[in-house]
């Protein structure tokens, strides 16, 4: 999913708990307990909470939802530990672990482990509704306008506005970067900027063992950091994959000139967000940090589909015990440096490389106050408002 549709996700569903900050807060779950060696987790649901529909929330739909996440093709490997749910009472419920995660409570705060109605868990694309129980509501959801309306029936603080509307203009999207982020009101204003920064990462990852040379790595990153075109020198052919937004097409487009004129046949195919393409030489593509950084760098290495085309065996084995040392530490600080390192040990070992960090702007019209950059890189649609002309 694209750093956008994360960040609306949270405006229409609620998830179990959520990241404030570098805290971990209620959401649905008013408390939650864990035992001594954090394999069992005990949440309590807000007895009043209830979905968009008025239908009320219970433990069978939050255990529907995170089941499919474990069931997920894609997420089942991020969420490869749960074991076992146990609905206790309507709105009390059990996630028994076969290891120990401590950080569990970081994982439930991510998007993809919002809650919906059981019945829509596994509805197809044509038949799937989006009903959550978050601060907004969506209204209209067309090709050319998604309107998010207040839920004045939120069990948290209800929004500030009635109503936020996201215009999809495909003629913005040539020059849309991911670094910029917009709003408008009706008439002109005058605006103004709030940033935030070092919200992401580009990646450049070589599958094939043959190009995983410290000679070849040096290169793209020339490339990759030049705004001139370089002349690459590799075995060839090369095919790789890139994501789907303005900068990895930028990168992608530099790649193909290096290869042209090192006389080399290069075959590029355009993905979505995290789904890099089977069987390429090297893939370019976005980590996201959203919320805890050490979660979304846990999150990046579990979810990368092929590591076992880019690591040897032996390489294999070490990444699987550092993620599980990672999983089961209890030591926050510890936990982080034990990713940086697994992203040195990867970029000395010619395998991956961060070709550039991503910051990100938010431009607004000046009558538009409580502006909070997220981590997510958007801010609470529920605190924004409109100060009135004078």
């Amino acid at each position: 999913m694209e750093r956008t549709e994360r960040h609306l996700i949270h405006e229409v569903y609620q998830t179990l708990v959520t990241s404030q900050g570098e805290d971990t807060v209620e959401n649905l779950a008013h408390e939650w307990e864990a035992n001594s060696d954090y394999t069992k987790w005990h949440f309590y649901l807000r007895s009043g909470a209830t979905f968009h529909d008025q239908t009320p929330i219970t433990s069978v739909d939050v255990i529907e939802s995170l089941r499919g996440l474990g069931q997920s093709e894609y997420w089942g490997r991020l969420y490869d530990h749960i074991e076992t749910f146990i609905a206790h009472a309507p709105h009390q419920l059990e996630i028994q672990l076969n290891q120990p995660d401590p950080n569990f409570l970081t994982l439930l705060s991510r998007s993809e482990a919002s809650i919906m109605p059981k019945g829509m868990v596994h509805r197809t694309e044509s038949s799937f509704r989006p009903i959550g129980s978050g601060p907004f509501f969506v209204e209209v959801n067309s090709d050319k306008l998604l309107r998010l309306t207040r839920n004045n029936e939120f069990s948290g603080k209800t929004a500030l506005v009635q109503h936020i509307e996201l215009w999809i203009h495909e003629d913005w999207a040539a020059d849309k970067k991911c670094a910029e982020n917009f709003f408008f009101l009706n008439e002109e204003e005058d605006t103004y900027t709030a940033s935030t920064a070092d919200i992401g990462y580009f990646f450049l990852l070589l599958n094939q063992r043959e190009l995983q040379t410290s000679g070849f790595k040096h290169q793209l990153e020339a490339l990759f950091s030049s705004e001139q075109a370089i002349h690459l020198e590799c075995p060839a052919p090369l095919t790789f994959s890139f994501e789907n937004n303005n900068e990895n097409r930028a990168f992608a487009t530099k790649l193909h000139q290096g290869l042209s004129l090192g006389g080399i046949e290069g075959t590029g195919t355009q993905v979505v967000y995290g789904h890099p393409a089977v069987n390429q030489s090297l893939a370019i593509g976005g980590i996201r940090l959203e919320g805890d950084r050490a979660t979304s760098l846990f999150a990046f290495f579990k979810l990368y589909p092929y590591w076992d085309k880019a690591l040897t065996w032996k390489q294999q084995d070490k990444l699987k015990r550092s993620l599980s040392v990672c999983r089961t530490t209890t030591n926050e600080r510890k936990r982080e440096t034990l990713l940086d390192e697994l992203l040195l040990w990867l970029y000395q070992d010619n395998i991956l490389a961060i070709i550039k960090s991503e910051d990100l702007t938010l431009t607004l019209p000046s009558r538009i106050r409580g502006v909070e950059i997220n981590s997510i890189g958007w801010c609470d649609f529920a605190q924004l408002w409109i100060k009135a002309k004078t």
